[in-house]
């Protein structure tokens, strides 16, 4: 998938969780933003699916749930505290991001890291310059 496509899903997600939060009332969490449930037309245009763990952000309530999402994607201050907020699909939306930009879950990333240090993975090493000094020549997201 090429840049242009890759940012305009992140976009497409991005757009999306601004309307949860900005357009309904109440706000709407999503609890579960994961490379499972964006969907992709056939004009690489993202679709947030699977609202069963959703819940409404209540002004003036604790908002207090049990976890709910995908491992890897849910937010650390969720697990401690068990308080929703928009944070945790914030959290969520920048993982998604660098598995749809680097091609790998950030986790995979980690470990693909400790192999670069002991001689391995220069591809992996090559691909992450490559991006710090394109970035600069993404489009901004608007």
């Amino acid at each position: 998938m090429d840049w242009s496509k890759r940012v305009n899903v992140v976009k497409g997600v991005a757009h999306t969780l601004s309307y949860l939060r900005h357009n309904c009332a109440p706000p709407i969490i999503h609890r579960d933003i994961s490379s499972k449930n964006v969907l992709l037309s056939s004009e690489m245009e993202a679709h947030v699916s699977d609202f069963g763990t959703a819940r409404f952000l209540k002004p003036g309530s604790s908002n207090w749930t049990a976890v709910a999402g995908t491992f890897g994607y849910i937010a650390p201050e969720l697990l401690y505290t068990m308080a929703v907020t928009e944070k945790c699909d914030v959290y969520s939306c920048g993982v998604l991001t660098l598995k749809i930009l680097m091609g790998s879950h950030p986790e995979e990333l980690s470990s693909n890291v400790l192999e670069m240090n002991a001689g391995a993975g220069r591809e992996s090493l090559e691909l992450v310059k490559s991006v710090r000094e394109g970035v600069d020549e993404l489009p901004m997201l608007s």
